[in-house]
């Protein structure tokens, strides 16, 4: 399975400590993956994989949120069961997983848990 967007420990110049990036090539043969989100802003590397990836979890985190309405189907809210037609995504997220969610529930702090749920738990379940 190719990794473009995945932890790596990086090359001497990052002292071989973890990052969260993305390859140039697949699984990153030729080794010139950069880091991404806050592990590119002067981040001196973390001790595990599972710190690079939380990093990069908290930089979509506190992205922008995107916020629209579906005018065709309702859906139950992920909070409360409700029906609407409210949908939110974090920006940043490249895979776009988009939630339903009604107009009284937060959408930073319920997109978050179900974010970090799945991109943790999915560094878990690959390791």
């Amino acid at each position: 399975m190719a990794e473009w967007w995945a932890a790596r420990k990086l090359a001497a110049s990052r002292r071989g400590f973890w990052h969260y990036t993305v390859a140039l090539d697949e699984n990153d043969k030729r080794g010139l993956a950069y880091p991404v989100g806050y592990c590119a802003d002067d981040c001196p590397g973390h001790a595990t994989e599972h710190e690079a990836r939380e990093h990069y979890a908290q930089w979509v985190c506190d992205g922008q949120i995107l916020d629209r309405a579906d005018p065709v189907v309702q859906m139950r809210c992920v909070a409360c069961g409700e029906w609407t037609q409210r949908r939110v995504i974090f920006e940043r997220e490249r895979h776009g997983h988009e939630i339903s969610l009604c107009e009284i529930h937060d959408a930073r702090i319920h997109l978050g848990v179900q974010f970090l749920a799945r991109f943790l738990d999915a560094s878990e379940v690959a390791a």
